[in-house]
């Protein structure tokens, strides 16, 4: 499937399951020439925008840059995400200080998670 994807821009509709990155760092997926840009998009002012985001580390300018990232997507539209599964947590009670996010990006926290006795 992937590959009739790739070479072809006649499709409906494509199911797709991606994990998306703990940092708001989205290049890969709508980058031109992204790794995981599927479908070819590319607009090089949201690409200059995320590369002046992966330089800047003053925490409001990064945050204003993304904001604008997010709203030239929304804007263009590449994607249209119709469904997102909700994540059914289950962990024994016995458990602590497990971060309150979804299951993947707590796994970079399991250095503060431990068991009650």
């Amino acid at each position: 499937m992937l590959n009739r994807v790739r070479g072809s821009r006649d499709h409906e509709a494509t199911v797709y399951y991606y994990v998306t990155p703990n940092s708001p760092d989205v290049f890969s997926y709508f980058g031109c020439g992204g790794a995981t840009n599927e479908y070819g998009y590319c607009n090089p002012d949201l690409d200059r925008l995320l590369r002046e985001a992966r330089r800047t580390f003053e925490y409001e300018r990064r945050r204003d840059i993304y904001y604008r990232v997010q709203e030239i997507l929304a804007e263009d539209l590449p994607w249209v995400f119709i469904y997102h599964p909700v994540e059914l947590r289950a962990i024994n009670r016995k458990v602590r200080d497990f971060p309150s996010i979804g299951y993947r990006d707590a796994l970079l926290y399991m250095h503060e998670v431990w068991m009650e006795q």
